[in-house]
């Protein structure tokens, strides 16, 4: 099954990965969770559902929920007939791409305002 695998710290690459919960579990690291950001484009993200409370690393934002995904993300299609997971699109790619791309743009501003704000108070 074609899937979009981002890890932390690198850019996303495009996978051919076994379909089914243990695949997914193996990639993530433990149990899933969706996140449902791109559910209207009938894309799953599949996370480490305990992530955050093992301190993966952060990976991008989600800015509309004001969110950090961690850990490593998988995206897959989703069927919407009967919940299912399924390949992705060469639209849904392209689809993850500029969602990246704007998380990278974001998460690139916070840390200027950030590194700003830092700044401010040492000088």
């Amino acid at each position: 099954m074609r899937a979009i695998i981002k890890e932390p710290y690198k850019k996303a690459v495009i996978k051919e990965i076994e379909p089914g919960l243990k695949p997914l579990q193996n990639l993530v690291g433990g149990l899933i969770e969706n996140v449902y950001e791109l559910e209207e484009q009938n894309i799953n993200i599949w996370i480490n559902e305990e992530g955050k409370l093992n301190d993966l690393a952060p990976n991008f934002l989600i800015y509309n929920k004001q969110d950090v995904v961690v850990g490593t993300a998988v995206f897959v299609g989703y069927n919407s007939e009967d919940g299912s997971d399924m390949p992705l699109t060469d639209e849904q790619i392209d689809i993850i791409k500029e969602f990246l791309k704007k998380a990278d743009l974001i998460n690139l501003f916070i840390w200027i305002k950030g590194l700003r704000s830092s700044l401010n108070r040492n000088f």
